[in-house]
């Protein structure tokens, strides 16, 4: 049994469907895989993935990225890699399987003080 049963069902069908030279099959193969390829760089579906604060997270980290000017999609993207901000002593990023924003702070963003300091 296929580790991906609707894929491969799925792949299977198509490659039935435009098997030969078949322009109409082939045709439609082209608009359904189009029609897919646009539905995935839609902006709603990938605002879902971001975190609620993900406009503030990129003013703050992502000082080279525009909201108004990116897609969603390469906001994603951008924040699911490591990114460094504060002069490189912190780094923040998206876990992809949990959605939840990550940081790591370097010991030189941390100021520790004992009770005498004021």
């Amino acid at each position: 049994m296929s580790k991906f049963p609707l894929t491969v069902n799925f792949t299977e069908a198509i490659v039935r469907e435009v098997k030969g030279d078949d322009e109409i099959g082939l045709l439609r193969f082209e608009f359904v895989a189009a029609a897919f390829r646009d539905a995935s760089l839609a902006d709603f579906i990938w605002e879902s993935k971001l975190p609620l604060n993900y406009k503030f997270i990129v003013e703050k980290a992502l000082k080279d990225v525009s909201v108004e000017d990116s897609g969603k999609r390469d906001i994603y993207a951008r924040l699911c890699r490591p990114n460094l901000f504060d002069n490189g002593t912190k780094e923040i990023w998206l876990d992809k399987r949990t959605g939840g924003m990550c940081m790591a702070i370097s010991s030189q963003a941390l100021r520790i003080t004992g009770i005498d300091d004021t």
